[in-house]
């Protein structure tokens, strides 16, 4: 199976208020994001593409 996925901007804080996602906080939101990723990604050859940003480095 083939997957694609974009702009996944894992620990970005302020993407929970852009986006208006319902998670307490980043912890929150990327252990959602790697529950839903082992629940669809299933087989050692599924082949999954990345697009857009992966993850988010602030500063400070």
């Amino acid at each position: 199976m083939k997957y694609f996925i974009a702009d996944v901007h894992s620990f970005h804080e302020a993407v929970i208020e852009f986006s208006q996602r319902p998670f307490k906080d980043v912890d929150d939101r990327n252990n959602q994001l790697i529950k839903n990723w082992n629940n669809t990604v299933k087989f050692v050859d599924d082949e999954i593409y990345i697009l857009g940003d992966f993850m988010y480095q602030g500063t400070g």
